[in-house]
C-alpha cells in the first residue's frame, strides 16, 4: 500500500505526549538540564515550517520527515554556549523526537556533507525526567563532537588558506621587482595588500573558533600525548598560540574602535578612511596570519586527532599525567611518583617569507 505524502501533509500530527502538551514536556525536561530553557514555536505557516527545517542539523531522513509531515509546533531548547535542540512529534504517541539545531553562531556554510553521515535525531521517552537523562547521556555528547568537527574543519581550512595566499604571493612577488631587487610597479603593493586581506579573513576564523578548540585540546590531552605519540610534535608547535590569538584580538579591537570613530566623518571621506584603516589592519595582521599558518595548522591537526575524546568524561589532569609517566617509566621497579610532564620547548618554525 502506497502512502500519499500530500495526504500526510494535510493531516495535523500529534505534537505532545498523551496527557501533557509539548510546552509542558519541553519546559519540564529543560528544567532538569543545567543552563537550559525551552520555548515552543508555531509551525502552522509554510514559512515558519521551512525556517525550522533549515535549522535542522541532522541526517537526510529527518529533513525528509519535516518535508513530509505537517508539524503544528516544535519546542526549541537553548543551552550553554548557544547549543540548541528541537523536540517534536510525528506519528508515535510513545516517544518524542529530539534533534540538534545549528547553533545561532554557526553559519550554514560551515556545515559540510560529512556532518550528515550520522543520524543525530533520537526518540526519547515521553517522561521528561527520563528524557532529560537520555539527552544528557546520548544527545549532548553527539552535539559536542559535531560542533568540534565543524570548528576543527574551519581552522584547518583557515590555516590552509593563509598558506595558499602566502604561496601565491611568493610566486608573484618576483615579477614585480626590477633587476636590482626593488619593487618596480604599483602592482607590488596591491598584490601584497590582497594577500594581507585574504589572510586576515582567515585570522578572523581563528579568533572565532581558536580559543574553544585550544581549550578542548588542553582539556583532553594527556602527558603521554606530549611525551610521545602522533600529535606530540603538533603540541610542541602550537605552544604560544594562545598569546598569538590574544594579541590578534587586541589589535582587531583597536582597529574596530578606530573605525567606530570614523562614523562622524563626512560621507565619502569616511569610506576613504575606512579603506585605509582596513589596509593597515590587514598589514598589521599579517604577522599573526603568518604564525597561525604554522601553529594554527598544528592546533587543527591535534584537535582532529582528539575528536573521539570530545564529549566523553576525562580523568583529572594530574591523574592523566601520572598515568602517562607510569606507562613511560623505564622499568617495573619504579615506585616514586614522577613530576607532571613538562612539554618540550618550542621548536622554531622554518624560516618564512614575509616580503
Amino acid at each position: 500500500m502506497h502512502t500519499n505524502p500530500e495526504h500526510l501533509r494535510q493531516q495535523p500530527q500529534p505534537d505532545g505526549p498523551p496527557g501533557v502538551g509539548l510546552r509542558e514536556f519541553a519546559e519540564a525536561m529543560a528544567a532538569r538540564l543545567p543552563g537550559w530553557d525551552a520555548d515552543v514555536r508555531d509551525l502552522t505557516s509554510d514559512v515558519d515550517h521551512a525556517a525550522m527545517a533549515e535549522l535542522l542539523w541532522d541526517s537526510a531522513p529527518l529533513h525528509s520527515a519535516f518535508a513530509r509531515y505537517r508539524l503544528q509546533e516544535a519546542a526549541v531548547l537553548t543551552g550553554p554556549g548557544g547549543a540548541r535542540l528541537t523536540a517534536f512529534r510525528t506519528r508515535s504517541r510513545d516517544h518524542v523526537s529530539i534533534s540538534l539545531l545549528r547553533p545561532d553562531w554557526m553559519p550554514a556554510d560551515l556545515v559540510g556533507p560529512g556532518d550528515h553521515q550520522m543520524p543525530m535525531a533520537l526518540a526519547v521517552d515521553r517522561d521528561p525526567v527520563r528524557a532529560a537523562a537520555q539527552v544528557q547521556e546520548r544527545i549532548l555528547p553527539r552535539y559536542e563532537q559535531a560542533v568540534w568537527r565543524v570548528r576543527v574543519r574551519a581552522l584547518t581550512e583557515a590555516a590552509d588558506g593563509i598558506a595558499q595566499a602566502s604561496a601565491r604571493w611568493d610566486t608573484l612577488a618576483d615579477s614585480f621587482r626590477d633587476a636590482d631587487g626593488r619593487s618596480s610597479t604599483a602592482g607590488y603593493n596591491e598584490g601584497k595588500a590582497a594577500r594581507n586581506a585574504v589572510a586576515w579573513q582567515h585570522v578572523e576564523t581563528f579568533l572565532a573558533h581558536g580559543h574553544e578548540v585550544l581549550a578542548g585540546v588542553k582539556a583532553t590531552t594527556t602527558g603521554a600525548d606530549y611525551l610521545h605519540g602522533p600529535i606530540s610534535a603538533d603540541l610542541r608547535q602550537m605552544r604560544g598560540i594562545d598569546s598569538v590569538l590574544a594579541r590578534a584580538a587586541t589589535m582587531r579591537s583597536s582597529y574596530e574602535d578606530a573605525a567606530s570613530a570614523l562614523a562622524a566623518a563626512p560621507p565619502g571621506t569616511r569610506e576613504i578612511y575606512l579603506e585605509r584603516a582596513h589596509r593597515l589592519r590587514d598589514l598589521d595582521g599579517w604577522r599573526y596570519a603568518d604564525e597561525l599558518s604554522y601553529s594554527g595548522a598544528a592546533l587543527a591537526r591535534a584537535a582532529a586527532h582528539l575528536t573521539d575524546r570530545i564529549g566523553t568524561e576525562q580523568p583529572p589532569a594530574d591523574r592523566r599525567a601520572d598515568a602517562a609517566l607510569t606507562r613511560s617509566a623505564p622499568g617495573p621497579h619504579r615506585t616514586t611518583a614522577a613530576p607532571a610532564p613538562v612539554p618540550p620547548a618550542h621548536v622554531p618554525a622554518a624560516e618564512r617569507r614575509t616580503r
